[in-house]
């Protein structure tokens, strides 16, 4: 998304894949290839990253993921699920994706980094199906 000034606010990026893999680190490692799991015609929606620089959120981050997911949807009408991971430290995401009607489905722990001198967290994983 950009702002008026045309400066970068934030992104979205995602995969098609064809099964939701078993909850673990390996499953849902962050760096992984994109080319090994993506399939064109695979009917999970799977967000790898959504990012709002601070200055721009302030409803920017709910905006940002609902357009993404409307022009996915336009795009690749054969979806059925759509699933990522959020940190379990971020309130205000996890706010936004359980007011879409996410489901929590499952948790690994110490997959973040610690931040600011914390333990490592918890990766939750939610799903919803369409």
């Amino acid at each position: 998304g950009r702002t008026d000034n045309h400066q970068l606010a934030g992104y979205f990026s995602s995969e098609l894949w064809n099964q939701v893999p078993a909850p673990g680190k390996g499953s849902y490692e962050l760096g992984h290839s994109a080319s090994l799991r993506h399939d064109p015609n695979g009917r999970i929606l799977y967000v790898s990253s959504i990012a709002v620089e601070p200055e721009s959120r302030r409803g920017a981050g709910r905006a940002l993921f609902e357009e993404s997911l409307r022009i996915i949807f336009a795009a690749r009408p054969g979806i059925e699920r759509i699933i990522f991971i959020v940190n379990e430290g971020w309130a205000a995401a996890r706010h936004i994706y359980e007011t879409e009607g996410f489901q929590y489905t499952g948790k690994i722990e110490c997959f973040f980094e610690p931040s600011e001198g914390n333990h490592k967290q918890a990766a939750l994983i939610m799903e919803k199906d369409l």
